[in-house]
């Protein structure tokens, strides 16, 4: 494996990851405090990252 394909999948399993974190965090209902506040940039960074480590390994794959 290269260097690219540690990238890859490292970023889409961070992403799944706090994509998961943002979902649990709205599944729970916390609405106060700094968890509910790091609901959306967790559910944006996580696709973000997803978004981008899939499309950098389908163009260089």
């Amino acid at each position: 494996m290269t260097w690219l394909h540690f990238v890859y999948w490292g970023g889409i399993v961070i992403g799944v990851l706090m994509f998961g974190a943002s979902w649990l965090i709205r599944r729970r209902e916390i609405t106060d405090g700094p968890l509910a506040r790091a609901e959306k940039p967790l559910m944006l960074g996580g696709a973000g990252l997803v978004l981008v480590c899939a499309i950098l390994g389908f163009s260089f794959w």
